[in-house]
């Protein structure tokens, strides 16, 4: 078997911009109070010799409570085979998944909330679908990570995050991204590496609030 790697830093360059459309103090005039609303929105990309990744992602979330906010994210990838790659394995594009969407419910608590330093914890997990009739159409995935909002100013935040993320089940979603091609050399069975294991990157982005 052969295996070509990929990388994939979803939001990593800090392309994520939040804006808290009502971000209410409570009585201590302390941020992300119940009531702050926060629509995101976010881009990535990864370069390798073999494809380009190229990743967005948009949701919204609202604080239930002071520091306890509850959210949801839809986000999608799309994998783009370079030409030395498609000549190699002809017909990589139609036989292995080339778009995948994610469907994140997540959960997001500000330990402690200050104008000027906010560290926080979030937890995702939900659907994942998958495109070119893969074996099994849908999967699974999570996310989960630390991160801290550091005040730079009035109503405005820098948002440092590390991600951990992963696919599940691994067999399942390992034999989506697994084909047999017919080469020069005869039958060759490839695997797309980095798109179901164990994943983490930073994260940086700016948070309006207003």
């Amino acid at each position: 078997m052969r295996r070509v790697c990929t990388w994939l830093p979803i939001l990593v360059l800090g392309l994520l911009w939040s804006t808290a459309a009502d971000a209410g103090l409570d009585e201590q005039g302390r941020p992300f109070a119940r009531g702050t609303v926060i629509p995101r929105v976010g881009f990535g990309f990864g370069i390798s010799p073999d494809l380009v990744t190229l990743g967005w992602t948009a949701g919204a979330g609202y604080f239930v409570a002071n520091g306890l906010e509850l959210g949801g994210t839809v986000g999608g990838t799309h994998l783009i085979f370079g030409q030395d790659l498609k000549a190699t394995y002809p017909g990589i594009e139609d036989k292995l998944p080339g778009t995948l969407i994610e469907l994140t419910p997540q959960l997001r608590y500000v330990f402690f909330r200050s104008p000027w330093f906010s560290p926080y914890a979030f937890v995702g997990v939900g659907p994942t679908l998958l495109t070119n009739n893969a074996p099994a159409p849908v999967i699974g995935h999570w996310t989960t990570g630390p991160g801290v909002l550091i005040g730079l100013g009035r109503n405005l935040f820098l948002d440092l995050a590390v991600r951990f993320s992963g696919r599940f089940p691994g067999p399942t979603c390992t034999a989506a991204f697994t084909d047999v091609f017919q080469t020069g050399e005869g039958p060759v069975e490839l695997e797309l590496g980095g798109m179901c294991g164990f994943r983490w990157s930073p994260s940086f982005g700016l948070m309006f609030s207003f």
